[in-house]
């Protein structure tokens, strides 16, 4: 019984996890590891019989004197719970995730978030020889006027894209028929359109000024004349002008209309003009 005693002993002081705690200021505590996790140590102090509780965060170095390094740098390396040792694996990409999140974390477009309409008026300043009479002389054009409308930019690559549609009016004097059979453009147009916002690239016009280009497919359809219309092509720009807190903006715009003509040809006009637009954001 008394080997059986001295066996005891002998085991106790070969397994004692003796260990030296460096705080921070540079002084040291010596003692028993009785357990640790990852946010507390608890150690025996010598000349003690309780053990203290240590958070982990206050620890520089908590080393035993085989060499295992418990707690570094405020971190638990692993942990100490009922005799056994638990290494702790950490994702050594943590960093690296965490700035991919702040690379996509979401970035507000201001009122290019929201579906936005607005109302135009135009007018063509270049006309295709085509629409030109045999003198050479440009022809009398109505007014473009007409309705837009934008859905919600979306960031792609180094822009902004959206898609929008527009229902514009146009029409000119030219005759492209006879007398007795009188052709004329007259025509409600229906167009459907790609816009890309510069102003992620071109950042030094502010804000609140966005610079935008657009290209598109147009359907025009006879109004008051006897014009068949069909498919086209609209390409152009604007300067688009948001005021600060507020949903109403303005619009400078050029556009360039490839339609059909009378007789089955292309023919087409530059247009210029203003817009009023208004951003349906939902109002707080």
């Amino acid at each position: 019984m008394k080997k059986l005693y001295f066996a005891f002993i002998i085991l106790g002081y070969a397994f004692t996890m003796n260990s030296t705690i460096t705080f921070y200021d540079g002084t040291t505590l010596k003692g028993e590891l009785s357990s640790s996790d990852t946010r507390h140590v608890f150690i025996i102090p010598e000349g003690l019989v309780m053990p203290e509780k240590i958070p982990v965060v206050d620890i520089e170095n908590l080393s035993l004197e085989n060499g295992i390094i418990v707690v570094e740098d405020g971190l638990a390396k692993q942990t100490y719970i009922d005799g056994k040792f638990s290494v702790i694996q950490r994702n050594i990409s943590q960093n690296s995730t965490l700035e991919d999140n702040d690379d996509n974390e979401y970035v507000s477009l201001g009122n290019l978030d929201y579906f936005s309409i607005s109302g135009f008026y135009g007018s063509p300043v270049y006309f295709r020889p085509s629409l030109q009479n045999s003198e050479g002389e440009n022809p009398t054009a109505l007014p473009t006027l007409g309705l837009s409308f934008s859905l919600p930019y979306f960031p792609i690559g180094p822009v902004n894209m959206s898609v929008g549609g527009r229902l514009i009016t146009f029409g000119f004097d030219k005759e492209f028929g006879t007398i007795e059979e009188s052709k004329k453009i007259k025509s409600i147009t229906i167009a459907t359109f790609l816009k890309a916002d510069l102003q992620p690239i071109l950042s030094f016009f502010g804000d609140n000024i966005h610079p935008t280009i657009e290209s598109g497919i147009t359907y025009s359809l006879g109004w008051d004349e006897d014009y068949s219309g069909g498919l086209g092509i609209v390409v152009g720009g604007s300067l688009d002008y948001w005021f600060e807190d507020s949903p109403i903006g303005i619009r400078l715009f050029g556009n360039g209309y490839m339609i059909p003509d009378p007789n089955e040809a292309l023919t087409g006009f530059g247009n210029i003009g203003a817009s009023i637009m208004l951003s349906l954001k939902r109002s707080n």
